[in-house]
């Protein structure tokens, strides 16, 4: 049975039962011109035209590794580890400006000042444009405590970005137990290093607050705001990152840091992770299973799964280690790139999945994506299934006329944000031990349990063993 037929019958019985109750060193493939792939119809929001995927022609021994835009237009390419050049998007003017050192391992972010770029746990600075740089050094930065060196931190910041306004930084922090939580701060340079100052808590940390109506219950925080975060958007008043909203498994997601609210741009029922917004913010490139039926586990986005985000089995991971790490390995698959018509996706156009930008089944995307100043080009890199390294690709779109890009703001302070950064040891102790029933709006109820379990001597980890069972009037068990 074909994966479509099987999702429908999914979709059948379910509803039935609720009325019932190239290489890596310079060997460019050629440009692979996918053509207008995705003509919108008459008076649809945006004729993207033609599209142009090609790879980046590099010199001989450059092991690449990420690429981003300039201002300028051209790339800076990171590689052989951490050393950092710059180049055309034609592989031409290779120009190195520094060797490697502190933070090779991390990220790959460039300001908008265009003489900086940050590396997570450092900063590389230059005194001119990157083009120019001849005087690139490393400055580390300072994380807040209690979250810089305490033991119930795994990763102080295993995501960060830093906004168009070139000071307001946030990140990701990966707790021992797994869980993680969502931060903004303000990035601030002093003699020998930066430090993070007005740092706060924008992910959810009080998931359950009691039901004022029903005693011993709780209610079930919607939308869930937590995930990886990958670019602020909005001109700095948002952040994209993966998450949950309406659906149980994971999709692109904006975090209005003006409102407090999420905002969702895909729905799809298999993995999605975050879009990389285009500067006129128009069009998007997202990492997804969609275009791989032997990979994409939508079925499980196709069952009904109440407060799927906040109280699940964790199916995105399961989704993630399925169709993305495993792919990435030896199982044949695809994970995008897709490129989307932003407000089609956000508006869940039916039938709307984009186009694919995946050019080769032995060649598999990794992040990061950056889009170029003109939203005309973006980049990213893709790994070799067959150990033939890492190369950077390309898509061009010639025909597609962009709008202005969206104009910078200072990033403002989140409502329902705290200072108190304790709170997320809070949040790691309640994700460990869970005991919660959350009452129906009109009848029935959901038990939702998850206890610690150390596992090979590991820290504990706060989603080992989940279960949930939800009971309505007549009796209808679910159960996962």
């Amino acid at each position: 049975m074909s994966v479509l037929k099987f999702q429908a019958l999914l979709i059948g019985v379910s509803l039935l039962g609720l009325v019932a109750c190239s290489d890596n060193n310079g060997s460019n493939s050629g440009s692979v011109d996918l053509g207008p792939v995705d003509p919108v119809d008459p008076g649809g929001p945006i004729d993207i035209g033609s599209v142009e995927v090609s790879t980046l022609t590099l010199p001989e021994g450059v092991d690449p590794r990420s690429a981003a835009f300039t201002e300028s237009g051209k790339l800076v390419l990171r590689y052989n580890g951490g050393a950092l050049a710059t180049l055309n998007v034609d592989g031409s003017e290779f120009r190195p400006f520094f060797a490697g050192g502190a933070g090779e391992d991390d990220d790959h972010l460039l300001f908008a000042d265009g003489k900086r770029i940050h590396q997570g746990t450092t900063v590389v600075e230059c005194t001119k444009v990157f083009e120019e740089c001849d005087d690139a050094k490393v400055v580390p930065i300072k994380y807040p405590d209690p979250l810089d060196t305490d033991p119930r931190v795994r990763s102080r910041a295993q995501e960060a970005v830093i906004a168009p306004d070139n000071k307001t930084q946030s990140w990701m922090v990966l707790l021992a137990d797994f869980s993680t939580i969502v931060l903004t701060g303000t990035l601030v340079r002093e003699t020998e290093q930066y430090v993070l100052t007005d740092s706060r808590i924008i992910s959810t940390v009080e998931p359950f607050p009691a039901d004022p109506a029903n005693p011993g219950g709780v209610i079930s925080v919607t939308p869930f705001i937590n995930g990886e975060v990958k670019q602020f958007v909005h001109g700095g008043a948002g952040i994209s990152v993966v998450g949950g909203k309406d659906l149980a498994t994971a999709d692109s997601m904006v975090i209005r840091l003006d409102t407090g609210g999420l905002d969702q741009y895909t729905y799809t029922p298999g993995y999605d992770e975050t879009t990389i917004f285009s500067p006129d913010e128009k069009l998007g490139i997202v990492m997804t299973t969609r275009f791989s039926p032997a990979t994409d586990l939508g079925i499980f986005g196709l069952m009904p799964r109440p407060y799927g985000q906040s109280m699940s089995v964790n199916l995105n991971r399961y989704m993630y280690t399925h169709g993305v790490t495993a792919v990435r390995g030896a199982r044949e698959g695809n994970i995008g790139p897709a490129l989307i018509d932003v407000k089609r996706s956000a508006e869940d156009e039916p039938g709307y999945v984009g186009i694919n930008l995946a050019t080769d089944v032995n060649w598999v995307y990794r992040s990061p994506m950056e889009w170029s100043p003109d939203s005309k080009m973006a980049v990213w890199p893709e790994g070799s299934q067959s150990g033939n390294g890492t190369r950077i690709q390309i898509v061009k779109l010639p025909d597609y006329q962009p709008g202005e890009p969206v104009a910078t703001v200072d990033s403002p302070v989140m409502p329902g944000s705290t200072t108190d950064l304790d709170k997320a040891y809070e949040y790691q102790d309640l994700q460990q031990n869970i005991d919660v029933i959350v009452y129906g709006k009109h009848s029935g109820y959901i038990t939702f349990s998850r206890r610690k379990l150390a596992l090979r001597g590991a820290p504990t980890r706060s989603d080992t063993l989940t279960s949930a069972t939800m009971v309505t009037p007549c009796s209808t068990v679910w159960k996962a």
